[in-house]
């Protein structure tokens, strides 16, 4: 069900579609939405893919329909697709996916509408980056967790935790957004193979919006 739109006084507010993986994703980016919108109107819709988590292609299709639209009858002004990358190398997918994202972000109605935020291997290394400056590869996201719980000892992937996470992480916040921004501009060699999180990206993006 799409947000309706409402062309009143607060017209200047913006319709935010934020897909994300699971659980854990939405309660923190639920977190990251009510700290970032205090005193504006921005009207948020998170929607978490439970048990569907590595169908990017039919979040692509779902996105592209969206954008095809007339940008009048759009129903969200930003649109952002957080991604956790492990299942699309373990399931040797990332070159299709490669291919689906590109011809998404040169569709007409893209470009600063439709942000891509990718973790790889998931939204867990975006939480150790709090902590500890890294890029070395984590091909799975049980090792993502097993180094965050050397920093948060009873971290787990519960509603429970997830709703308490960002008030965690916070006071580390701007570690983590620097950490990643210097990371995701770092020159790499072709073909490297390494770990990163543009969740600094949404954030940013969040922050600036009027």
């Amino acid at each position: 069900m799409h947000i309706k739109r409402k062309h009143n006084a607060k017209k200047l507010a913006k319709t935010i579609l934020v897909i994300c993986d699971g659980t854990t994703e939405r309660y923190y980016l639920d977190s990251i939405k009510m700290q970032l919108n205090k005193g504006k109107n921005n009207r948020f819709r998170i929607e978490p893919k439970h048990g569907h988590s590595d169908a990017y292609e039919k979040v692509f299709e779902r996105i592209k329909n969206d954008l095809d639209l007339s940008v009048d009858a759009m129903p969200y002004d930003l649109i952002f697709y957080v991604k956790d990358m492990d299942t699309c190398y373990a399931q040797n997918k990332i070159d299709d996916y490669n291919k689906r994202k590109d011809r998404l972000l040169k569709h007409k109605n893209a470009q600063g509408r439709l942000y891509i935020i990718e973790s790889r291997p998931c939204i867990e290394f975006w939480f150790l980056l709090h902590f500890l400056k890294t890029d070395g590869l984590l091909s799975k996201c049980e090792a993502a967790e097993k180094q965050l719980q050397k920093y948060l000892k009873d971290y787990e992937k519960t509603e429970d935790y997830a709703r308490k996470l960002y008030d965690l992480l916070s006071p580390k916040l701007e570690i983590a957004l620097r950490n990643a921004a210097d990371l995701n501009s770092k020159p790499r060699a072709a073909n490297e193979h390494f770990s990163y999180s543009q969740i600094n990206e949404l954030y940013k993006t969040l922050k600036d919006l009027k």
